[in-house]
């Protein structure tokens, strides 16, 4: 569990602190149950001290330990491979992106979670584009006026099978014993390398 992982005792409340109130804390009956918690935030209403209620769903339980650490959603992306970027506190000036976990608990930045950008592929435009990417991605030297033979697997079946004819006219690939457009290429085929059939749009 990553919680077990980053858990530290001076983020562990046994009696209420007005630094909870509204905040996103994880809940629990020991310690050791909130060491291993799915990491399910509560949102934390003020309270008597000791046992804190704190407002879920469909009632209010009374939990004996919360766990609050301002950047623990920080460190649980870092830990799963986001880029994390910061900024100086003082002038508001990029420090740079975090390459280790422990600037996070660092006052004197901010910190934000850069969302990557998600790539997406269409199909080629044309035979010819499909084999000068392929040339490109594989750094083959073709002889002058040969058509390459392009391996490309199925994504249901798996099977792994040839290109092995072109028709440029109407852009169309021979596999399988059979003429297919570019478009079905993209959506059933793929690179073995897993990569698709086609280009970044």
């Amino acid at each position: 569990m990553v919680i077990d992982a980053l858990f530290n005792k001076k983020f562990l409340y046994v009696e209420w602190d007005d630094c909870l109130l509204d905040k996103d804390v994880l809940l629990a009956d020991s310690i050791l149950d909130l060491r291993f918690s799915e990491l399910n935030f509560e949102k934390c209403k003020q309270s008597p001290l000791v046992t804190m209620p704190f407002e879920r769903e469909n009632s209010n339980t009374d939990f004996r330990f919360a766990y609050y650490d301002p950047n623990l959603k920080l460190k649980i992306a870092f830990l799963h491979g986001k880029k994390i970027m910061a900024w100086f506190k003082s002038d508001g000036f990029k420090a740079g992106e975090v390459d280790d976990i422990s600037t996070l608990d660092d006052d004197g930045y901010v910190f934000e979670i850069m969302e990557e950008k998600e790539v997406k592929y269409v199909p080629f435009d044309t035979v010819e584009s499909l084999i000068e990417y392929w040339i490109k991605k594989t750094n083959v030297k073709l002889p002058e006026n040969c058509n390459p033979f392009i391996w490309v697997r199925n994504k249901i079946t798996k099977r792994e099978i040839i290109i092995t004819g072109y028709n440029r006219q109407s852009d169309y690939v021979y596999v399988d014993d059979d003429f297919l457009n570019l478009d079905f290429l993209f959506e059933e085929y793929e690179f073995l390398d897993g990569s698709p059939c086609g280009v970044k749009e």
